[in-house]
């Protein structure tokens, strides 16, 4: 079914995810409405949520518990997310796990091959915010600059003119 008709048949869809999303703007106020929404069953939810918790920065970190879950998402760009909210609330370490494992996915022949493709440009997106793990992968961004899709060229280019 096509995006435009599904959402017509089914506002309170899109009105959940816009509802989060709004939420992340004033993370400290919706603490508690997106911790709930980590849980929530729409993948773009539960995306918009751990976005939120990562504006939460430092104070953010006491959320670790409830961010650990979601380390095994289904969802790719929820897993790019979460790579970027660890850096951001100081859990560099499972940040560069999780830079890791996306950069490091193949998408070539896979039956969700745009999704993984997606959930690279994310993570590679989000690496502008996290120099310091960047840094560590500067090999592997190199790697991508000359190897992978064009969708990931522009993005890995624009993470090694931040480290330079």
């Amino acid at each position: 079914m096509p995006v435009a008709d599904y959402l017509d048949q089914n506002p309170e869809y899109y009105q959940k995810i816009y509802q989060t999303a709004n939420w992340t703007l004033n993370p400290l106020q919706n603490r508690d409405k997106l911790l709930e929404a980590l849980k929530d069953t729409i993948p773009a939810v539960r995306y918009w949520a751990v976005r939120g918790i990562g504006r939460l920065g430092n104070d953010g970190a006491k959320f670790s518990k409830a961010l650990k879950p979601l380390e095994k998402d289904s969802c790719y760009v929820v897993l790019a997310a979460l790579a970027w909210t660890y850096d951001m609330t100081g859990y560099e370490g499972k940040s560069k796990e999780l830079y890791k494992l996306l950069m490091d996915m193949e998408f070539r022949g896979k039956t969700d091959s745009d999704p993984i493709l997606y959930a690279k440009m994310l993570a590679l997106n989000y690496l502008v915010d996290s120099k310091e793990i960047a840094a560590q992968f500067k090999d592997k961004l190199e790697w991508i600059l000359n190897n992978e899709h064009y969708i990931l060229l522009h993005a890995a280019e624009n993470v090694l003119k931040e480290l330079e």
